[in-house]
């Protein structure tokens, strides 16, 4: 006499064989969902996190240190990413460092740390 558990006849089961379909691929389609949407979003933040200063123009920085009252401004450097390590705070975007003509006409190095979206534009003499 056969042992009915066999694996032989539990095999003709629908139960068994859904059952054993769902071991053999390890995700469904729902944890699949969860991952690619978990994935899209950490992606975005490290994208917003990181590089949110290539979102700021050299324009704008150049801008800033005109309303400053600096002329013939040339940028000598750009921080895009983490501009906290050129000596802006940590909301700003980036930071770009300029040699300039100040209003005694003498030339010095200014640090225009620009934000993105809701800050504005800091100018620092380093």
């Amino acid at each position: 006499m056969r042992n009915p558990l066999e694996p032989d006849l539990i095999e003709d089961d629908p139960y068994y064989k859904r059952l054993r379909r769902q071991r053999a691929s390890h995700f469904n389609g729902d944890e699949f969902i969860r991952i690619g949407i978990f994935s899209l979003s950490l992606l975005v933040a490290l994208f917003f996190g990181c590089c949110r200063g290539y979102m700021v123009s050299r324009a704008d920085a150049m801008q800033a240190a005109d309303f400053a009252g600096f002329t013939e401004a040339e940028i000598i450097s750009e921080s895009r990413i983490f501009p906290s390590l050129a000596g802006c705070s940590n909301s700003d975007a980036a930071g770009f460092l300029f040699r300039a003509k100040n209003a005694q006409a003498k030339r010095v190095q200014i640090l225009v740390c620009v934000g993105w979206p809701f800050k504005g534009s800091t100018v620092r003499i380093p």
